[in-house]
């Protein structure tokens, strides 16, 4: 309570902003009293950085053998903190065309 002149009451807030979000994020405040009914307001604002984490990890199962099929696992992921935002692009090249010849994909969506 801050009913004393000059006497200052601080009150810390924490809130998360959602991992997705893009833009500002502006926050206000306003106190009041009886005898202040229209009151003060002040407000803060910032823009959240976005801060994601992209991992891509390529695996084989099996032996290698010539004159078959290699079959190669890519897995991406985001290990965050933020979302990503956008078209997110995953390319595997195939090595050397003269002696490797793609086959087929699948895609987990």
């Amino acid at each position: 309570m801050i009913a004393d002149t000059c006497r200052t009451q601080a009150v810390e807030i924490v809130v998360k902003v959602a991992s997705g979000h893009v833009g500002d994020v502006v926050n206000a405040a306003t106190v009041t009293a009886e005898e202040f009914p229209q009151g003060a307001t002040d407000g803060d604002t910032n823009t959240p950085d976005l801060r994601s984490d992209l991992v891509v990890e390529k695996s084989h199962t099996g032996a290698v053998l010539a004159g078959e099929d290699i079959t190669y696992t890519v897995t991406a992921r985001n290990d965050g903190p933020s979302d990503s935002v956008g078209l997110i692009v995953v390319k595997d090249t195939i090595p050397d065309p003269d002696h490797f010849t793609f086959v087929s994909s699948t895609n987990d969506d």
